[in-house]
């Protein structure tokens, strides 16, 4: 269905904004560049927000079906020696949000020439990887009526050009925490006069399993002192992502954290201070929603996995389907291609004609 020369515009737009990633809350010229092949290319005018744009298609007193593509890169090094490898030191799109907005920029030529009569919400998201940008997004549920939303993301592991799904949820929800407790410095000499925090950590880390109801905790932090060795540690910080596939229990793993802390810093005469970072929810997919992914799926003859179990990374597009209806699909980059977030990835541009086909038939279908 897309077209092989909007299919090489949109493999052009993917290797420019991939040669010039920037990470979340932070893509300005992302943005711009994308205005500029919208504007280009097509009938449309983007409306600029302060971290993010989007097109409002408005051809009727109807409600909207909108479309969610997220931006940002990753703070990594770019690994690969390929003509459109990134130029920006320490930063790249290893999670593939380069080809989603192209494969969204591919939807909107296709729009553009088809001229359907529904309303259609295109959204250029920021600030997927920490959690931000889809509570600024939703705030557009508050202006335009959308009945219905979705969005796609590239993932490893199972068939490539397949459509990966899940009834009702999608990913898990989870949070980074940071734990500082502070005591008080000594000379190394004479430790018994200071309160060094580490052999509370000890304990907190050792214990954590415990206090988290089935949840996933993983340890990814642990800061103590200082890199001078005549100098007994007086503060420390421990940080930890909690992963679950219920919101509930996330709340109650960090008043449990929290309790347990609290209680140690009494016994180690340390004062305890938390804070918290990069909180996604649960991003659950409603069943109607997916079974018009299913449908449109079948009806472009691509083949549909239904995976297994919830992916545990993390996905914000939970925040929107907590307002409306909607889910998030899957397209398979194959069975043994390296994983998002690892060296050895880069988007296939393939990819874009299976997710445009995809928004196509979807909207087609609503």
């Amino acid at each position: 269905m897309l077209k092989n020369e909007n299919f090489n515009l949109a493999v052009k737009l993917r290797h420019e904004l991939h040669k010039n990633p920037e990470v979340s809350n932070k893509e300005v010229h992302t943005m711009k560049r994308i205005k500029h092949y919208i504007e280009k290319y097509t009938d449309f005018k983007v409306i600029v927000m302060n971290n993010y744009i989007y097109v409002d298609y408005h051809i009727n007193d109807g409600d909207y079906i909108a479309f969610r593509t997220d931006m940002d890169a990753l703070p990594m090094d770019e690994c690969i020696s390929m003509p459109h490898s990134s130029t920006v030191k320490g930063v790249s799109h290893k999670c593939g949000h380069d080809g989603h907005s192209a494969t969204m920029f591919a939807f909107l030529l296709e729009v553009n020439a088809l001229k359907p009569d529904k309303n259609i919400l295109f959204i250029f998201q920021h600030a997927e990887e920490t959690g931000d940008g889809a509570k600024e997004c939703v705030q557009l549920f508050d202006k335009y009526e959308v009945r219905e939303i979705y969005a796609y993301h590239n993932m490893s592991n199972f068939d490539y050009k397949s459509i990966g799904i899940r009834y009702d949820i999608a990913h898990l929800g989870s949070y980074g925490m940071e734990i500082e407790l502070v005591g008080k410095e000594s000379h190394a000499s004479e430790p018994e006069k200071g309160i060094n925090p580490v052999f509370a950590f000890s304990e907190l880390v050792a214990n954590i399993n415990q206090l988290t109801n089935g949840a996933m905790c993983s340890v990814v932090h642990l800061d103590v002192g200082q890199n001078a060795y005549g100098i007994s540690a007086g503060k420390g910080c421990l940080r930890l992502t909690i992963r679950s596939d219920k919101d509930d229990v996330l709340e109650s793993v960090r008043e449990n954290i929290v309790s347990y802390t609290n209680n140690l810093a009494v016994e180690h005469n340390l004062k305890a201070n938390y804070y918290y970072t990069d909180y996604f929810p649960v991003t659950y997919n409603h069943k109607d929603s997916v079974d018009n992914i299913v449908q449109a799926a079948e009806e472009l003859k691509f083949s549909v996995v239904e995976l297994e179990n919830p992916y545990r990374a993390s996905e914000d597009f939970g925040v929107y389907t907590k307002k409306r209806k909607g889910a998030i699909f899957f397209i398979g980059n194959g069975e043994d291609y390296p994983s998002i977030h690892t060296d050895n990835y880069d988007f296939r541009d393939e990819l874009i004609k299976i997710g445009c086909d995809m928004y196509i038939k979807l909207l087609i279908n609503s």
